[in-house]
């Protein structure tokens, strides 16, 4: 994010909010950020699927239970694990929709613990029930069951399964015997799907990790610059997760070496970073 998009970001979370807003209370709501939403009797609101698209809670982390903050036409709206926006409806039902309009928009209101509250379109706010029931957004007064924690993801999260797009837009994709190697398409599958793994090298300050293909191999990226799946973990399967301003990412090898995808689209190492070294991540 550059710095005219970062400043017009800023001036739109204060936009957003009211009562007494210090800088670092809008952290969490920056264009981009993944999420979680807690509640006061700890559980994680959580996107439902299916036929009910409702938003529900859980009591423990995963993939629906994570949000993007998304900022369009000026205002703030929460996307799903569902690729839709979490949407009050007239009656104070809480639903996921596909497109974001005056209704998936929240106005946002902090207390002076630093918790928080989501405001609907019509004036109502929203609500987890305390005996674990669906959200719904229809009282103007507030309790705790209007109030919430905001937590912002750093890094990738292990034991979950990731996509990554490219700067062009474009999607990692591991190919099924031949080569087994790694490609950019533009259309999303299973195949797109990496599997997260942590890896222990008791380096308390940094985050190493491993990726699992859909074919139960893992990403490789040897000194040659070739990435391809293998089967077993060596040293040029264990990477390091760069985590940049912009919420994207970039995957650093063994020896200094980043993920990268040309023009073409072909998928390989460089050590040089630049944007075709960062990735965005999308999380199933």
């Amino acid at each position: 994010m550059d710095k005219i998009t970062e400043k017009h970001s800023e001036k739109l979370i204060k936009k957003s909010m009211t009562g007494k807003i210090l800088p670092k209370d809008t952290t969490q709501f920056k264009d981009g950020n993944l999420i979680f939403i807690k509640t006061l009797h700890n559980t994680y609101l959580r996107a439902k699927g299916f036929f009910s698209y409702a938003i529900g809670q859980s009591k423990t982390c995963g993939t629906n239970e994570l949000f993007t903050v998304v900022h369009q036409n000026n205002k703030i709206g929460f996307k799903t694990s569902r690729d839709k926006f979490m949407s009050a409806r007239k009656t104070g039902k809480i639903l996921q929709m596909k497109n974001f309009l005056s209704w998936e928009e929240f106005q946002l209101e902090i207390d002076i613990n630093g918790n928080f509250k989501f405001k609907s379109h019509h004036g109502k706010y929203l609500s987890a029930p305390v005996n674990g029931g669906n959200c719904i957004a229809n009282k103007t007064d507030l309790t705790s069951t209007q109030t919430f924690q905001v937590t912002i993801v750093q890094g990738l999260i292990p034991k979950f399964k990731i996509t990554l797009h490219n700067c062009y837009g474009d999607i990692l994709y591991a190919k099924k015997h031949g080569d087994w190697c790694i490609i950019c398409k533009n259309k999303k599958s299973k195949w797109s799907y990496f599997l997260i793994e942590k890896v222990d090298k008791n380096n308390k300050d940094t985050t190493y990790i491993s990726l699992k293909t859909h074919h139960n191999r893992y990403i490789s990226m040897n000194d040659i610059g070739v990435v391809e799946q293998v089967k077993t973990i060596g040293r040029n399967e264990i990477f390091e997760v760069i985590l940049h301003k912009s919420s994207k990412i970039s995957i650093k090898n063994s020896i200094g070496d980043y993920l990268s995808v040309k023009l073409d689209g072909t998928v390989c190492t460089t050590n040089d970073l630049g944007e075709n070294e960062k990735f965005s991540v999308s999380y199933h």
